[in-house]
């Protein structure tokens, strides 16, 4: 039980089979251990950040605000707190936090990271004008980054997401239009982003400017394309679950009206 090398072993097998709950439940067994360790702390807080519940996510601030109590400079720590923030809709929080950073001139990943933050804080905190520049700023800063970085793919990923959200909210509809094209063609692997700014761009009255971009990409992409594919496919069979379950409740609610009945009429036939 003290084995804090096991826990943190089975948190990562854990995480890499798709199972967080069991990740993070590891993750807690090694913290009890080692309350004061900064590495489990940011653990906690980066494997928390992918919950769905506004408690966890909040719970993962609050890990990485205890891992930078104990070590103020820890940049995964300060970079993690930025997005925790952010996915706990503290925009003004996440902004403060952010403009308060300063990395070295060649640090590009933690200012291309920042910048995205920044961007995203910008939009959520109303000044979308603002958030462009940021969004701009930190595909700028991606892009500098060598082509071996192990984290230059979902830098860039998330740096256009950020950057075309910003465009569609400052209601830069055709330059965001022309970002959405760009980031297909750089991302295929990013369809859950596409998708995300694809309905943002629908919403804002460029739907089919925007289905064109996307099928088109896909069309050109066999990545894009294949993941395009099995996203539909997991649609229909949603859709087809969904009905299953409406012609179930309403049989279940039939049988109940039927039973229903049949204790009234037998209650009425003791009365006769």
């Amino acid at each position: 039980p003290d084995n804090v090398e096991a826990h943190l072993g089975l948190a990562e097998a854990r995480f890499m089979m798709g199972d967080l709950e069991r990740s993070v439940n590891a993750l807690r067994k090694a913290n009890r251990v080692k309350p004061d360790d900064v590495d489990i702390l940011v653990l906690m807080g980066l494997r928390l950040g992918f919950a769905r519940e506004p408690e966890r996510r909040q719970e993962a601030a609050t890990h990485l605000e205890r891992a930078l109590s104990i070590q103020p400079r820890h940049e995964a720590a300060l970079l993690a707190y930025g997005d925790a923030l952010l996915r706990s809709s503290r925009h003004q929080d996440a902004l403060k936090h952010c403009q308060s950073l300063s990395w070295d001139q060649l640090q590009f990943y933690e200012w291309g990271v920042t910048s995205r933050q920044i961007c995203t804080a910008l939009v959520g905190v109303g000044s979308p004008e603002s958030a462009v520049e940021a969004g701009s700023e930190a595909l700028r800063y991606v892009s500098e980054l060598d082509e071996a970085h192990p984290r230059k793919v979902p830098a860039t990923i998330e740096a256009h997401g950020a950057f075309c959200e910003a465009l569609v909210a400052s209601g830069h509809h055709e330059q965001a239009v022309e970002a959405f094209e760009v980031f297909c063609d750089e991302c295929p692997m990013a369809i859950h982003l596409h998708l995300k700014i694809k309905e943002k761009l629908r919403v804002a009255g460029f739907e089919r400017e925007a289905d064109k971009v996307f099928e088109a990409a896909a069309a050109n992409d066999p990545v894009l394309g294949g993941l395009l594919a099995e996203y539909r496919q997991v649609q229909e069979q949603d859709r087809r679950e969904a009905e299953e379950q409406v012609k179930t409740q309403r049989l279940l609610s039939m049988l109940q009206m039927v039973a229903a009945a049949a204790v009234c009429l037998g209650g009425a036939y003791m009365l006769l």
